[in-house]
């Protein structure tokens, strides 16, 4: 008795969390929050089944209800997921066929065998399992998209919250498989879990703020404008050729670009994944290649050096080796190989 009561207040508190972390996200207008917001809400609807299925017979259709919310939760998991990672505006048309299993289940709520022990219902959790593990795949894969710049604490926090959900399910699946005998470890686990997702979420509160920027550390430029510097500076090197200068720094691409030497380098560090130094090599490199591909055989390699940007022969030979994982002098003969064959 005493258990019970323990895992009831337990679960209160994570319902609770649930409830009132969805709804205040709701407030906040701000699509990536109303879709977030609703995500917690519908798992709380999830969850809330779960409950009162430890200490009461549910009728057939609020199981159905609560499977169905299940259902719904990894599309939206994904969905907001979309409006973080992609570029293009989430449209209804275009994310309403992620919910049709959901909603076969709100439409056939009282008609769907939902039996424990019934090959319908093994086959068909077996499904919806499958269904939730799919959407977190999906989800962490579009978490890794680079169509807009998305600062690291977004990033953490969605991935930080996929996998949250993704051990929910865990726990579910080794209920299902019977693993874990106590069908309560499910709602468990889910409370457990909102603590520490609120705890996650109040650290990095400023990230649901409508008009959340984040700045680089004392710059005035926003992480979400880094992207577009970033190809500013791309295009001044390449057109200009500036790769090719040998004595090029920082402070002669600063003048041009209207952008200070540091905010130049956190943005090519940031956006590049990479130091100036590499970055303006990998272009030198790229034309080194070149013109040991189509250079005559007994061209001296200090000479392709000097022509590529390079200022010295040693520093050419080491940074080429980086990069190709192979001296200049091997890779002038595999190509001079390739073309023979």
């Amino acid at each position: 008795m005493i258990i019970k009561l323990l895992i009831a207040i337990i679960s209160g508190i994570g319902l609770g969390i649930s409830l009132f972390f969805g709804i205040y996200l709701l407030r906040i207008k701000k699509v990536q929050n109303t879709i977030l917001g609703i995500l917690l809400i519908v798992l709380t609807l999830r969850i809330t089944k779960s409950v009162f299925y430890n200490y009461i017979e549910l009728p057939v259709f609020i199981k159905n209800l609560g499977l169905a919310a299940n259902l719904a939760v990894g599309p939206l998991l994904y969905i907001y997921g979309c409006s973080l990672f992609i570029k293009t505006r989430i449209q209804l048309k275009s994310v309403i066929f992620h919910f049709i299993p959901s909603f076969i289940y709100v439409i056939f709520c009282d008609d769907i065998p939902n039996e424990i022990n019934s090959n319908f219902w093994k086959l068909s959790y077996s499904f919806i399992l499958v269904h939730s593990f799919s959407y977190v795949i999906a989800s962490l894969f579009i978490s890794q998209k680079r169509q807009i710049t998305v600062n690291k604490k977004v990033r953490e926090w969605y991935i930080l919250l996929v996998l949250a959900l993704c051990l929910v399910w865990v726990v579910y699946a080794l209920i299902f498989i019977k693993l874990i005998p106590v069908y309560s470890a499910g709602v468990v686990a889910f409370s457990i879990l909102m603590f520490i997702i609120l705890f996650l979420a109040f650290d990095r509160k400023g990230i649901f703020d409508k008009n959340y920027k984040e700045k680089y550390l004392n710059s005035n430029i926003t992480i979400e404008d880094g992207e577009v510097h970033l190809n500013r500076i791309r295009k001044l090197i390449e057109e200009d050729n500036l790769y090719l200068d040998p004595n090029l720094k920082l402070a002669s691409l600063s003048s041009r670009l209207n952008l200070s030497p540091r905010d130049i380098s956190m943005i090519i560090n940031k956006h590049a994944n990479k130091n100036f130094a590499s970055f303006i090599n990998e272009y030198r490199i790229k034309k080194a290649k070149e013109f040991l591909s189509t250079s005559h055989p007994n061209t001296k390699i200090l000479a392709i050096a000097l022509d590529s940007g390079f200022n010295s022969l040693s520093s050419f030979n080491v940074a080429f080796k980086s990069f190709t994982k192979s001296t200049p002098s091997e890779y002038r003969l595999k190509n001079i190989t390739r073309i023979v064959s």
